[in-house]
């Protein structure tokens, strides 16, 4: 990983701003095309998207393009297994010198029996998403590796038909 960057975190109230800068901090002046891409998505599926940061997050050392892609990975599967009118909300906030980052969903959830499995390169828990989206089951084992690498813990609880909440 190259040398961390100090990200100053900042309070935003539109999901945009968190991953236009690919993560808890600096505010980009421009929207990045994945930031487009996830809003796009929310709004085709009518999702609402919802931000909770704590009002001071403070400096976080980290790779801020390897957070970021960790969050877009999440948001991504969450969206994708969200059903049409459904909800998605990404909170942060800070735990003495770390940052905690939830995505949470009421999407079609994890089924108990392949919870244990979820982080394996490759591996799918649904073929598809709630509208048909394929996957090809990295994304779950890249956001492990970039936590990991970051010297974080990555946890998962989920119900099936009720969503799934990661937290970081």
């Amino acid at each position: 990983i190259p040398r961390p960057a100090l990200i100053p975190a900042m309070k935003s109230q539109r999901l945009v701003v968190l991953v236009d800068v690919k993560h808890v901090g600096v505010l980009a002046a421009q929207p990045s095309r994945r930031a487009v891409a996830i809003q796009a998505q929310a709004d085709q599926k009518k999702i609402s998207l919802n931000l909770k940061l704590e009002n001071d997050l403070g400096l976080v050392p980290c790779d801020e393009g390897k957070i970021g892609e960790m969050i877009d990975n999440l948001l991504s599967n969450a969206l994708k297994y969200t059903p049409r009118g459904g909800k998605v909300t990404v909170a942060a906030r800070r735990l003495e010198a770390h940052l905690e980052i939830k995505v949470q969903d009421n999407g079609m959830g994890i089924p108990a029996d392949k919870l244990n499995k979820i982080f394996e390169p490759f591996y799918r828990a649904h073929r598809s998403g709630s509208e048909g989206e394929e996957s090809v089951g990295l994304g779950l084992a890249l956001v492990k590796e970039i936590v990991e690498r970051h010297r974080g813990e990555i946890s998962v609880e989920s119900e099936e038909g009720r969503g799934t909440s990661f937290t970081v």
